[in-house]
């Protein structure tokens, strides 16, 4: 089984930080951003295992 990582406001500053160290351990990570834009932005920065995903788990997971 594949082990999936969801990391909350990856799209900069610390959540990227572990998103990218997640996948240097060959996990698949999740990236979540409060707009699919900002995400699949962060997505394509941080390249293969990353998939990009709108979510703002502050006013209830969207």
């Amino acid at each position: 089984m594949t082990a999936i990582a969801l990391v909350t406001g990856a799209n900069r500053g610390l959540g990227h930080e572990v998103a990218r160290q997640l996948l240097d351990r060959g996990r698949t990570v999740l990236v979540t951003a409060r707009s699919q834009r900002a995400a699949e932005q962060a997505a394509a920065r941080l390249g293969t295992g990353a998939l990009p995903q709108r979510g703002d788990p502050s006013c209830g997971w969207t």
